[in-house]
C-alpha cells in the first residue's frame, strides 16, 4: 500500500473561521470524543461525502485483519463476526450489531480511524495552514479519544501519514483485546447527572463499606455534577438504591420544613459498555498491555494524559472539567471537537461557559460549514463572566456607586424590584 495522506491543497477563505485561525488572528485546542455513538454511522456517511478517505478505510481494514490473526485476538475471540471494516462502511446495515461494534476490540481502532479520517479532511481543507500559522495551541481527549489527540499530536505538523496511522491502529487494537479481558455480562458503568463529587463520595463511601470487593469508582468527571461511576453490576445497584433513598429522605424533610434549599435529585444512566474504563479493575490488563504503551515525542501538548495515554485510558479517571480549565488557561479562542458525535462537545461548551471559549462540533456537517463557510462563525470572543462581575466606581464629588453593565447603560442604581421588567 502506498504510504500518502490526504494532501492540503487549498487555502481557507479569509473570512471564514478556517481563514482567522490560518491568519493567527483565532487560536484553537483540537478535542477528540470517545465512545458511546454509532461511529460507523458516522464514518460512512463521512466517506460518502469525501470519496478520497476511502484508502485509510482500506488501510484500517488491512490492520485489523493483521492484529485478527495473532495470537492474542484467537485466543480472546474477539472477532468472530470479522474486521471486514470496508464492506462495514459500504452497507452500514449489512454490518456486525450494535453489541459487536461497541466492543473495546472493535471500537477502538474503529474510532481512531474515523476521528483521523475526519483530521485528514480537515487538516486538507484548512487546519494545515492554522497549524502552520501556530494557532492550534494543543490538543485533547475525553477518554478513547486520547488516543487520537496523541496520533495528530505525533505527525509532524498534523500530516498523518499511512505508516503512522497504522502503527496507531494496530495499537488501538491491541489495547482495546486487552481491556475486553475485563468484559462482564452487564455495564459496569453508568452516568450520574445532578449530583456533584462532593455529595456523591461520601455515598459512594458508605456503598462500598458494605458491598463485595472491588469497589466502584468515580471513573469520570463530565462536568461538576456530571459523572460516572465504573464497578461491579451488583455494587452500581447499590449505589443507585442509596441514591434514591437519600433523594426521598431530603424530598420529606424539605415538604416537613427541616431543611431548606433543594433536595438531592439525579439521573441514572446505564452505559452500554462492557468494561469498567477508567477504574482500577483495570490493572491487571493494563500491566499486560504496558510492553505496546511506549510513546513518541510530541509537536503540541496533548491535555489530560499527563501519567501516560495508556494509564489514562485504563485506570486513571477522566476529569474533563479539568482538562476544560486547561483549555481556559491556554487562551484559546475555539474549541474544534471532531467527535465522534457531538456529546463530548456539548460537554466541553458546558465547562466553559463564561470563559470566553467557543465550542464547534466538528463531527457534524453544520459543524464543519461553520468552520468554512465566509460569515458562519461568529467574530471575537464569547461572553466572559468576568466581564460581568460588578465594580466599584467613583464619581467627581467623592460619591462611591455600584458599577455594571446595567448602570453604564442605564445610569441608574442596579435595583431590580420583584415583577418590574429591566
Amino acid at each position: 500500500m502506498v504510504l500518502t495522506a490526504t494532501h492540503h491543497v487549498s487555502a481557507a477563505h479569509p473570512s471564514t473561521l478556517g481563514g482567522r485561525l490560518a491568519a493567527g488572528s483565532a487560536r484553537a485546542v483540537v478535542t477528540f470524543a470517545g465512545q458511546g455513538v454509532a461511529v460507523l454511522d458516522e464514518l460512512a456517511a463521512l466517506v460518502a461525502q469525501r470519496p478520497e478517505l476511502a484508502p485509510g478505510v482500506a488501510l484500517g481494514t488491512e490492520v485489523m485483519t493483521r492484529v485478527a490473526g495473532s495470537d492474542l485476538a484467537l485466543e480472546a475471540g474477539a472477532y468472530r463476526h470479522g474486521v471486514d471494516v470496508s464492506a462495514w462502511v459500504l452497507d452500514p446495515d449489512g454490518a456486525p450489531d450494535a453489541a459487536y461494534l461497541r466492543g473495546a476490540a472493535v471500537a477502538y481502532p474503529l474510532s481512531l480511524l474515523a476521528q483521523a479520517l475526519l483530521w485528514r479532511a480537515l487538516w486538507a481543507d484548512t487546519l494545515a495552514d492554522a497549524i502552520a500559522a501556530g494557532s492550534v495551541l494543543a490538543f485533547a481527549g475525553h477518554s478513547q479519544g486520547l488516543l487520537a489527540a496523541r496520533l495528530v499530536a505525533e505527525a509532524p505538523g498534523g500530516e498523518v501519514t499511512d505508516a503512522l496511522l497504522a502503527a496507531h491502529l494496530e495499537r488501538a487494537a491491541i489495547q482495546g483485546l486487552h481491556l475486553s479481558a475485563a468484559a462482564c455480562g452487564r455495564s459496569p458503568m453508568a452516568a450520574i447527572d445532578g449530583v456533584p463529587f462532593a455529595r456523591l463520595e461520601p455515598l459512594l463511601a458508605e456503598v462500598n463499606a458494605v458491598a463485595a470487593s472491588p469497589a466502584a469508582t468515580v471513573a469520570l468527571v463530565n462536568a461538576p455534577a456530571r459523572l460516572v461511576v465504573a464497578g461491579p453490576p451488583a455494587t452500581l445497584d447499590l449505589l443507585r438504591a442509596r441514591l434514591t433513598e437519600q433523594a426521598a429522605r431530603e424530598e420529606r424533610a424539605r415538604r416537613a420544613g427541616r431543611r431548606g434549599g433543594a433536595p438531592l435529585r439525579f439521573e441514572w444512566h446505564e452505559l452500554a459498555v462492557d468494561v469498567p474504563f477508567h477504574s482500577p479493575a483495570l490493572a491487571g490488563p493494563l500491566a499486560a498491555f504496558e510492553p505496546h504503551a511506549a510513546e513518541a515525542e510530541t509537536w503540541a501538548p496533548v491535555l489530560g494524559g499527563e501519567g501516560g495515554v495508556a494509564r489514562a485510558q485504563f485506570v486513571e479517571p477522566v476529569r474533563w472539567d479539568a482538562v476544560a480549565a486547561e483549555i481556559a488557561a491556554l487562551g484559546a479562542d475555539w474549541v474544534l471537537d471532531l467527535g465522534p458525535g457531538t456529546a463530548v462537545a456539548r460537554l466541553t461548551a458546558e465547562n466553559l461557559r463564561g470563559t470566553g471559549v467557543r465550542t464547534l462540533a466538528l463531527a457534524s456537517p453544520e459543524g464543519r460549514r461553520v468552520l468554512t463557510a465566509p460569515g458562519a462563525a461568529p467574530a471575537g470572543r464569547d461572553i466572559t463572566y468576568a466581564e460581568l462581575v460588578p465594580g466599584v466606581v467613583e464619581l467627581p464629588g467623592g460619591r462611591r456607586h455600584l458599577d455594571t453593565r446595567y448602570t453604564r447603560a442605564t445610569g441608574r442604581p442596579p435595583v431590580i424590584l420583584a415583577g418590574m421588567t429591566p
